[in-house]
């Protein structure tokens, strides 16, 4: 209700509210000096600073001035080193895909968990294998304890239909994490392919080896580093010919996220392990660009989502970098 007074005009407000006038905004040093009061003379960099597993001070206020030296604050999808995304468009085009693991050990049990799956919104394909497939070893012949745990058992081409039965992979992309070496696996989904007449190179994903990751996890390999790496090239090199939109090297930051490493100790480690491999490829004659194209990076992602947002976005700033220094494009 208007008082007397009000409704005589007396009080005029301005036609135009002039926050900035009314508020003016206090200075970093202004807002400081007022905190430290309320603490009551306790450190202000105890009470209001945090200290992050990284080592990183997260301060309780940020102003323009902290972020004025970061070269791509302001870059655009698609430029430079593609801090938010490779294309331009982003993602309008072509959405993230949802690729939930499925962790069965039978083939029958996977299809049909797939299926269910696949009719409720999953647009991607992640078949997990057991130990004893990425040992290559046959499931009569391995251990108890390798068969069917945290992965379905392939011991041949009829393991992998009866996974695959029904299933388009024209359609869906794949993605298979072959342990050490992607030689067997990958051999058998191209037999599978040819079988269901389709053609290799529609088919997208990956089917990737990551023997350093597998050696950190499982403590030894079956066979020598120089032999693993002789097989990752000429799958890179069959794979370029005939299934192009296949990535055959992968390198999983699980390993170290789930043992305790730091965002930055993961992507760091990560990163190593990456140009480890692109120097073997580079040694035996492949060049950059078909190397990077093979390459497939997996991080953990914990539940400080800033943070992780944060190693995602240094992840492509590091990668464009890496590939720069190897001249390419």
């Amino acid at each position: 209700m208007l008082d007397k007074t009000q409704k005589k005009g007396k009080i005029k407000l301005e036609k135009k509210i002039n926050l900035l006038k009314d508020f003016p905004p206090p200075t970093y040093y202004e807002w400081k000096e007022v905190a430290q009061k309320y603490l009551k003379g306790a450190p202000f960099e105890k009470k209001l600073v945090t200290k992050t597993y990284e080592e990183i001070d997260i301060q309780p206020i940020y102003t323009k001035k902290d972020i004025r030296d970061i070269t791509f604050i302001d870059e655009m999808p698609g430029y430079n080193y593609y801090v938010r995304g490779i294309k331009p468009e982003g993602y309008l085009n072509k959405s993230w895909k949802i690729c939930q693991e499925i962790p069965y050990g039978l083939a029958e049990e996977f299809n049909r968990a797939l299926k269910y799956d696949l009719e409720r919104g999953q647009t991607a394909i992640n078949l997990l294998l057991d130990k004893a497939t990425q040992l290559g070893i046959d499931a009569d012949n391995a251990k108890d304890e390798e068969v069917g745990h945290q992965g379905i058992s392939i011991s041949s081409l009829e393991d992998f239909s009866k996974a695959l039965s029904a299933i388009d992979l024209g359609k869906y992309p794949i993605y298979i994490n072959a342990g050490f070496s992607s030689t067997q696996i990958l051999m058998i989904l191209a037999a599978f392919l040819k079988k269901q007449n389709i053609d290799l190179d529609r088919i997208e994903g990956s089917v990737e080896a990551d023997p350093i990751g597998f050696m950190l996890v499982e403590g030894s390999l079956p066979v020598s580093l120089e032999f693993v790496y002789d097989k990752m090239a000429l799958l890179l090199k069959w794979t370029k010919h005939n299934m192009p939109k296949l990535r055959t090297i992968g390198i999983n930051g699980l390993a170290f996220h789930n043992s305790g490493a730091s965002a930055v100790q993961e992507l760091a480690y990560v990163m190593a392990t990456a140009v480890e491999y692109i120097n073997q490829m580079l040694d035996r004659g492949l060049n950059i660009d078909d190397i990077a194209r093979s390459i497939r990076l997996t991080f953990g992602i914990g539940p400080f989502y800033f943070m992780e947002i944060a190693k995602l976005r240094a992840v492509r700033i590091i990668w464009a970098k890496i590939i720069e220094a190897y001249k390419g494009n």
